[in-house]
């Protein structure tokens, strides 16, 4: 199944859209390093249709009553993401094991559970300081991550600047 394939992938396309983007750089060579980014990009879509094409659909290991509790776990983790169920009672209520569960989290949708929960959050905060309807904090606290120099790191580490910078990218702050 494609979108499968696809989220294994979608993170590394979103960090590479997001450099066109926000470019890290400036200068005479940005116009060579944007090429390059497309390029980056393409062949990451590529790779994911290529293997989309070879037949593999549900992972040989769940069952397809495993694979529709997953589903309804990543349902659950995509409405309570700045405050998400612990791992435990996610696996107990959906009927497997804490390692099952992560285990075939990151065999369906490539990421475990906290890695996933870690993404989406990053997402929403992104996309709050790049609409300007928050500040570093807010946004912080917004997603569900209570400690700010925390929160910063990971932004840093998942997009390559500082929050505050992305804001300050679109936005005059004062």
């Amino acid at each position: 199944m494609f979108t499968i394939h696809f989220a294994r992938t979608r993170r590394s396309i979103a960090n590479a859209l997001s450099d066109i983007i926000n470019p890290p750089m400036e200068g005479r060579f940005l116009p060579i390093f944007a090429e390059c980014k497309v390029i980056e990009v393409i062949s990451l879509m590529l790779n994911d249709i290529h293997a989309g094409n070879q037949g593999c659909g549900r992972p040989s290991s769940l069952t397809t009553a495993e694979v529709a509790r997953l589903y309804n776990v990543r349902d659950l983790l995509n409405a309570s993401t700045s405050d998400p169920p612990p791992l435990i009672q996610l696996a107990h209520d959906h009927g497997f094991t804490h390692n099952k569960l992560n285990k075939g989290f990151r065999e369906l949708f490539g990421s475990t559970v906290y890695e996933y929960v870690r993404a989406i959050r990053l997402e929403k905060a992104r996309e709050m300081l790049l609409s300007g309807d928050r500040n570093v904090t807010e946004a912080c606290y917004g997603v569900g991550y209570s400690n700010i120099s925390h929160f910063a790191k990971i932004y840093r580490q998942q997009y390559g600047e500082s929050p505050s910078r992305s804001r300050k990218r679109y936005f005059i702050v004062d």
